[in-house]
């Protein structure tokens, strides 16, 4: 869990801010609000979750809440230690991977049980109540939702750029929880049947 929270908070100094890129769910609004009134985004990204935790609470119970809590905390910290490493500015590659890479961090925390809060613990808890969309659907149809109301403040680059990377980031996120749900099954069979044997 803490190399996933390590991965997005360096994906999104190297690839996504240099590039206009706004993150993922609550994160990508965060970003935009900590830029244009100019306050520390680990601090903001960890005040605006509280709440947020005690809906996972309610929903999820309190394993999903203090591997949440574990998961923000670890994030912000991480967002404080990165926030001076140079960007690579490339509206592609920051688009593309910056995409993969959050979704495959989010996703690996996620089968941690746990999540960096915002918008995760919301796809989490609406996956549970319609079990028939994935946590990636969720989260893509909500970010889809978010970056269209902050879209009269990005360009229209910006903006396309950052929808093709929510949508890559869904698609990371339900491909490495696909791949490795099927990992931890064959493991263990694996186990058991060396047990066995």
């Amino acid at each position: 869990m803490i190399l996933g929270s390590a991965v997005i908070a360096l994906n999104y100094y190297v690839l996504l801010q240099p590039n206009q890129i706004l993150p993922p769910g609550l994160g990508g609004l965060l970003a935009f609000a900590s830029r244009r009134f100019d306050l520390p985004f680990d601090v903001v990204y960890f005040a605006v979750n509280i709440p947020l935790f005690l809906v996972g609470f309610r929903v999820v119970g309190l394993r999903f809440l203090m591997l949440s809590l574990a998961g923000t905390v670890a994030t912000s910290l991480f967002l404080r230690l990165f926030s001076e490493v140079p960007g690579i500015h490339g509206l592609v590659i920051g688009t593309l991977l910056g995409g993969l890479l959050n979704g495959a961090a989010i996703a690996v925390i996620l089968m941690c049980r746990g999540s960096t809060g915002g918008m995760d613990i919301v796809c989490v808890v609406l996956s549970r109540r319609y079990p028939r969309f994935s946590i990636g659907q969720f989260s893509f149809f909500l970010n889809t939702f978010v970056i269209l109301i902050s879209g009269a403040f990005l360009g229209v680059t910006s903006m396309l750029a950052t929808l093709i990377a929510i949508f890559l980031a869904g698609k990371g996120v339900d491909w490495v929880m696909h791949w490795g749900t099927r990992w931890r099954y064959a493991e263990k069979r694996r186990i058991t049947g060396a047990m066995r044997g």
